[in-house]
């Protein structure tokens, strides 16, 4: 996820929704009191992703930054699952080109027979 100031789990997207986004990266410089960049990432255990599947990641960004007043372009989301359908790779790929100010990113994981975890970033 790169250098993130701090990190958050299980974040109430508003006192009023009931849905939660799963990991919240913030991004500042040491000198700074807010953050630059937020990194919304939905972390999904058993799924193969299709291009649906990113739904909900994408009306938790639009959520969030209507929520917490985000400025244009210090948002992004990511998405960690063991599987991505052609679909979902292709729309990803298709936004990164229209979206820019608000990377979409795929990783995949995969867990080895020690219980080593490995990630692949798909776009």
């Amino acid at each position: 996820m790169g250098q993130y100031s701090e990190s958050l789990t299980e974040v109430p997207l508003s006192a009023a929704e009931p849905r939660r986004i799963d990991v919240l990266c913030t991004y500042q410089e040491a000198q700074e009191n807010k953050p630059y960049f937020y990194l919304l990432t939905e972390l999904k255990a058993k799924d193969t992703i299709t291009a649906d599947g990113l739904s909900q990641l994408l009306g938790y960004m639009r959520i969030f930054t209507q929520k917490k007043a985000v400025e244009f372009g210090d948002i992004g989301g990511a998405i960690i699952a063991p599987e991505f359908n052609q679909d979902a790779i292709s729309y990803a790929q298709q936004r990164s080109q229209i979206e820019v100010e608000k990377p979409l990113r795929l990783i995949k994981y995969q867990l080895d027979s020690s219980g080593i975890i490995s990630f692949t970033p798909i776009i």
